[in-house]
């Protein structure tokens, strides 16, 4: 009787759990303001930290002014995202290391409700994105 009584209370009024929410990825639609301080770190070295992130459909976006700007350099690749616009990428670049197209910004999102994540910073290509203070895998962005 108490297993199912508490698994009645993590019902939402859908129907459904923030864990099968989660799972299908209708947690992380949508823009919100990142509460946490985050950080991104590639070879060793922190090379964005923010308290003023964004995330926009489950991915983390930096202000510009929180990367370390020694890491980064402009790259040609150039794609189109249906749904968000023109992509431009930037190369990582810590102690000597290349990191092609590791990060990505949008310059003019097309969706009315993206224009907060207008030329901030995203990260991929296995660049963890992480809360401050927290050493675990499992927030990694696209």
């Amino acid at each position: 009787q108490k297993s199912g009584s508490s698994v009645r209370s993590s019902v939402k009024s859908s129907g459904r759990s923030s864990v099968e929410k989660r799972r299908s990825g209708e947690f992380l639609m949508g823009l919100r303001k990142v509460k946490t301080p985050m950080r991104a770190e590639w070879n060793g070295q922190v090379i964005a930290e923010s308290r003023n992130c964004e995330c926009y459909d489950g991915t983390f976006y930096f202000p510009r002014e929180d990367l370390v700007a020694d890491c980064f350099t402009e790259s040609t690749k150039e794609d189109r995202d249906e749904k968000k616009g023109l992509k431009k990428f930037l190369n990582v670049v810590v102690d000597g290391k290349l990191h092609t197209n590791a990060a990505f910004y949008y310059p003019d999102p097309i969706p009315k409700d993206a224009g907060r994540i207008q030329n901030q910073v995203a990260f991929w290509k296995g660049i963890p994105v992480r809360a401050c203070g927290d050493s675990d895998d499992d927030s990694d962005s696209d």
